[in-house]
């Protein structure tokens, strides 16, 4: 896994980042911040921390509060949770052939942790910064040329990225 996301360690904010992380004055806030991540759903409109993803905006400001805007350490902790949430798929589903079959087997868990460690569609998750979970279901990739989407070269990217993108803006 590691290998294979170490590319995008160097990409940079992509996309929705922009506004949810680079120009998030809530999460650069260390006074305000447990008012800024958490506040009632009965609230008119707010701005840009999502009340149903506390934990998430809680990494980014510590991710800025470790490193700035500098997208490395980003990155780095999307690879690590990635990563982590790979190893409990091992688990759960060696814990899941345990029971279905009785017996101990390495194998089965093994390409299950694999297959969710190095399918595509984690591109998403593990090379953009912030996605749009709802539409992590959208098949395909696609081929975006230099400078578009802010890349700094011609690059491959699953299409749930793309979706995201409003091209009036």
């Amino acid at each position: 896994t590691l290998a294979v996301y170490r590319p995008c360690l160097r990409g940079p904010f992509l996309y929705d980042d922009q506004g949810k992380i680079v120009e998030n004055p809530d999460i650069k806030d260390r006074e305000h911040l447990w008012g800024k991540l958490v506040y009632p759903y009965g609230q008119p409109k707010w701005e840009r921390n999502d009340p149903s993803r506390p934990v998430t905006y809680l990494t980014y400001a510590l991710n800025y509060r470790a490193g700035g805007l500098d997208p490395f350490g980003y990155h780095c902790v999307n690879l690590l949770l990635h990563v982590l949430n790979s190893i409990l798929v091992f688990f759960l589903s060696r814990a899941i052939f345990r029971g279905a079959f009785q017996e101990e087997s390495l194998i089965f868990p093994s390409i299950a942790a694999a297959l969710f460690s190095l399918h595509p569609i984690n591109t998403t998750v593990v090379c953009a910064l912030t996605s749009h979970p709802g539409r992590a279901g959208a098949p395909g990739h696609v081929l975006l040329r230099k400078g578009e989407g802010n890349l700094p070269r011609a690059s491959v990217v699953n299409i749930t990225q793309i979706l995201t993108v409003d091209k009036r803006d």
